[in-house]
């Protein structure tokens, strides 16, 4: 019989709380190589806001992050522009915003 010394109510946050704390590191790493419209692009979209309707960055501008975003796998496009990660979403939200 396995008895916890801690019962945690809402368990689901609990796990996201500690993966996002064990790839704080990794999570870093990825978003230091970012240049700054990359990052104003995942901000946005961690934000659930559409990067193209930022007026402080050209619309090509963010465009071509998108793209160069989905080519190396940070960015999706189900419906709509997404970050791949929810983890990394969730780092964003936390850490950059």
């Amino acid at each position: 019989m396995v008895f916890y010394n801690k019962i945690i109510d809402d368990v689901v946050n609990e796990a996201i709380n500690k993966i996002v704390r064990t790839h704080d590191l990794d999570f870093e790493r990825l978003w230091l190589n970012f240049n700054r419209t990359d990052r104003s692009v995942m901000i946005s979209l961690s934000k659930g806001v559409n990067p193209m309707q930022n007026r402080q960055v050209a619309s090509s501008t963010s465009f071509s992050a998108i793209k160069r975003l989905i080519k190396y796998g940070y960015i999706i496009r189900v419906n709509e522009y997404e970050i791949e990660d929810p983890f990394f979403k969730e780092w964003i939200l936390r850490n950059c915003i």
